[in-house]
């Protein structure tokens, strides 16, 4: 049994499943992100609850890294803040949707083959990864899908 379980796992497949749990989920998405080179990484999510696990100077160090090595981000955020806009800048562009409606709780961030989906809940921090090129494919088109939508109504 053991042999035939092994065997199962080894195909290539099936999509790997991890889920971090804690803090250091979040910091290992931005690790992952950082092996990365010359690619585009797809958001969603809070930016308010992004901010209770994010200190702003390590946010401002983490996008640096990331134009360092030319990683551009698109980004769908939800806030409660009313003056927080749209901006598009060097290696990155995000658009804010209406805090009345679609309200986003987590995070899910789409890069390479890899899908990371984020829960920033208080003290309860957890991350599950999906590797696999087929669902990353799919997450990717429906993200470009609600990013036409919400640039249409900017």
């Amino acid at each position: 049994l053991p042999e035939l379980r092994s065997l199962y796992n080894a195909s290539e497949d099936k999509p790997i499943v991890r889920y971090h749990d804690g803090k250091e989920g979040p910091e290992l998405i931005r690790k992952e992100m950082l092996t990365l080179k010359d690619d585009d990484i797809y958001v969603f999510y809070n930016l308010d609850k992004a901010k209770t696990v994010f200190p702003e100077q390590n946010t401002e160090e983490f996008r640096k890294k990331k134009l360092q090595r030319n990683l551009n981000t698109k980004a769908i955020y939800w806030t409660k803040e009313k003056d927080r806009l749209s901006v598009k800048g060097k290696g990155f562009e995000r658009y804010k949707i209406d805090s009345n409606e679609n309200k986003i709780n987590g995070d899910i961030s789409i890069y390479g083959n890899i899908i990371k989906i984020s829960k920033f809940m208080d003290q309860n921090i957890g991350v599950i990864t999906i590797e696999d090129k087929e669902i990353a494919e799919t997450f990717k088109s429906m993200f470009r899908l609600a990013w036409e939508s919400v640039k249409q109504k900017k």
